[in-house]
């Protein structure tokens, strides 16, 4: 990853993964800018059908009447 203003390769500073989602901060060590990525986990997922599904909150039960 790149920096958005000199375009200098981006150093990770810190991660966090919770909920299915990763959040990632990045810093720049030439001009010192920070990015922060936000992405679901890929390990972590759940089958609906043919598709993965990602929620940063647990399923909820859903009511028949």
């Amino acid at each position: 990853m790149r920096c958005l203003h000199c375009r200098h390769p981006l150093a990770r500073i810190d991660e966090v993964r919770e909920h299915h989602a990763r959040q990632t901060w990045y810093q720049c060590p030439a001009c010192g800018h920070q990015q922060t990525t936000s992405e679901p986990c890929p390990d972590i997922g759940r089958r609906i059908g043919k598709a993965l599904r990602f929620s940063a909150a647990p399923p909820r039960p859903t009511r028949q009447a």
